[in-house]
């Protein structure tokens, strides 16, 4: 297989970006890749998980190899988006809180100045 062809393969270049980012491998964990079609690839037979999955690509060159995994990123990266999503949906709620109070009290400073504005009024 081509370089080009290992390219275009569909979820290489998702999985090169994803996993460093995130700093997890395959879904469920590092072990998807074991028997999977992944692995099934000529050039993978010696690999264990894809180099995406090494956690320094750049010193070690086959943390990749079967006997290296605690150079692997070990969580799968469903598990690190799930917790992405609780903490985006907490801060979410937290901010919906924070703008409900900031809408309660600029009511209630509308509310005053009306009752001191007709006090006013009233007074003359």
């Amino acid at each position: 297989m081509s370089s080009l062809q290992r390219e275009i393969r569909p979820g290489t270049r998702c999985k090169r970006s994803l996993h460093p980012a995130r700093k997890c491998c395959g879904i469920n964990g590092s072990a998807d890749f074991l028997g999977s079609t992944w692995a099934d690839y000529e050039e993978n037979l010696y690999n264990a998980v894809p180099r995406s999955c090494c956690k320094n690509e750049s010193k070690l060159d086959k943390c990749e190899i079967e006997g290296l995994w605690s150079q692997i990123y070990q969580v799968g990266c469903q598990a690190v988006f799930s917790r992405a999503l609780l903490k985006l949906a907490s801060q979410t709620r937290l901010r919906l809180v924070l703008v409900s109070l900031a809408e309660s009290c600029l009511l209630i400073l509308f509310l005053i100045e009306v009752v001191i504005w007709k006090r006013n009024v009233f007074a003359r």
